[in-house]
């Protein structure tokens, strides 16, 4: 997940009602069925829409009515969990894995922050083209259309049956106990030589030194 910096040129302004590009993928309900089909979102959402086929008319559905999105790629499916913030069932959001270790699961929450026009941002972000099109700075895309939104990607972790914004006030306690299979990491957390801004680079080298099966 390096840094780096996205330039979107000669994007044109839409409505939100712009075409949406549906991608191949499947879902599951809250009885763990597995329904496949056709799907366009935005990862910053509360909902997405649906297709049998292509010929279909889209079905709206809520974020509260499923478990889990997945869409198809070419060298990787994408998926999302349906995650909950605070301990709050009116806080449910599609939350992206970005490290698992023996104690806690990472994700990112993403947050909308604007929408058509032209768009510079740097990682972490994640940037949506029209419902079903988007691009995320850490190699996780979808098809383009002209209609965009930008998304921030908001850091989280996991604690019992619910997710909590990791933040620059509590990620060296949070991280310490969530990276205790690789004490030599910790200590240099304890030690402040990673600063929060520094969280891609974290990850990385949690990744790079431990066996835990997932990363």
């Amino acid at each position: 997940m390096r840094k780096t910096i996205l330039l979107l040129l000669c994007c044109f302004t839409l409505s939100a009602k712009a075409q949406k590009v549906f991608n191949s993928g499947y879902f599951y309900d809250n009885d763990g069925k597995k329904v496949r089909g056709l799907i366009t979102f935005v990862p910053s959402d509360d909902k997405f829409y649906y297709k049998t086929v292509k010929t279909a008319d889209a079905e709206k559905i809520k974020i509260e009515d499923i478990k889990a999105l997945v869409l198809i790629r070419l060298n990787e499916n994408d998926s999302l969990t349906v995650l909950t913030q605070d301990g709050k069932d009116n806080k449910k959001y599609f939350g992206k894995v970005i490290a698992v270790t023996p104690t806690t699961h990472l994700y990112y929450k993403f947050k909308s922050t604007s929408s058509g026009g032209m768009m510079i941002s740097q990682s972490p972000s994640y940037n949506s083209m029209g419902n079903g099109g988007s691009h995320i700075t850490n190699n996780y895309s979808w098809q383009m259309s002209p209609y965009y939104s930008s998304s921030k990607a908001i850091p989280m972790y996991q604690d019992g049956n619910t997710t909590y914004e990791l933040t620059k006030g509590n990620y060296i306690e949070v991280l310490s106990k969530a990276f205790a299979d690789v004490p030599d990491l910790v200590k240099q957390l304890q030690n402040e030589e990673f600063k929060f801004k520094e969280l891609d680079k974290i990850l990385a080298e949690y990744r790079s030194r431990t066996k835990y099966p997932g990363n």
